[in-house]
């Protein structure tokens, strides 16, 4: 399999590609958690299988980027940064999908990004940060969030900032974010820039289905103090690795924004 990475850090992107000989459904990350959980060990699944929103720090999608199936899993803390690497070998290797009857096939394509919730803070909070106005997020993954007791599909400016708030401060183990006087101040200056290819797509978990909301926004930030684009920043970046909404473990809330990863976190490896 080539050398291991021996990191320690809070923040994990995994990234394995795949090629299928057969036709797939769109949305196979609940698949994909079954394929995880497996591999993990079994106290550790357990727990992630049985536990709240708060004990499952991890995403996991599954998308397609041109003719290659990408799995990606961000673990979001540091025991399960470093679950996910001891059982990378069960994971970088074609795949059986028992419910389609077909294989994935791995690519020898692996790339990982490694970061913490501490050197994300530096990197938006130094004196070197430069203010950005407007960030596009591309929703590759049908987004939902839950409010009132009902899921939305379409965005909402006030509940993506609740919900990554609420994300980083569930996995962050020294830095919080949330004040509530803070939030409602940061969500006057948060706004829809623009709207394109917008469209509600149902997403089948069990026997029924969850609709969520796939295309590309454009969000801009008001004129403000540098402490809140700073905020603004930060988060939207934190969602490359959370995911927004509900149900990130099985593939919903998929994020990438315009603003690429830094270079100095990301690590290729071709195996």
């Amino acid at each position: 399999m080539g050398k291991k990475n021996n990191f320690i850090t809070m923040i994990t992107k995994h990234k394995i590609f795949f090629k299928a000989n057969s036709k797939l459904p769109l949305y196979l990350g609940a698949c994909f958690q079954s394929i995880l959980l497996e591999a993990l060990d079994r106290e550790l699944a357990e727990q992630l299988h049985s536990g709240e929103h708060r004990l499952r720090p991890y995403t996991n999608t599954v998308y397609k980027q041109d003719d290659s199936f990408i799995w990606e899993i961000n673990a979001l803390n540091e025991t399960m940064s470093n679950a996910i690497q001891a059982k990378l070998s069960a994971l970088l290797k074609d795949q059986y999908l028992r419910s389609f009857e077909t294989t994935l096939k791995y690519q020898d394509i692996y790339e990982l990004y490694s970061t913490s919730h501490k050197d994300l803070f530096k990197k938006f909070y130094s004196s070197e940060f430069q203010e950005t106005n407007i960030i596009n997020l591309k929703f590759i993954t049908p987004t939902s969030i839950k409010t009132d007791g009902r899921y939305l599909h379409y965005p909402r400016e006030d509940l993506i900032i609740f919900s990554l708030l609420r994300k980083w401060d569930d996995y962050s183990p020294d830095i919080k974010l949330f004040d509530q006087d803070l939030y409602e101040t940061v969500i006057n200056y948060f706004s829809i820039s623009s709207i394109k290819n917008l469209k509600s797509q149902f997403v089948p978990i069990d026997k029924g289905k969850v609709s969520g909301f796939i295309g590309n926004v454009d969000f801009k930030i008001k004129p403000s103090t540098r402490q809140i684009n700073q905020l603004i920043n930060l988060l939207l970046e934190y969602s490359n690795f959370s995911g927004i909404g509900i149900k990130t473990a099985i593939g919903m809330g998929k994020i990438i924004t315009s603003r690429p990863l830094s270079k100095i976190d990301r690590v290729k490896l071709v195996l």
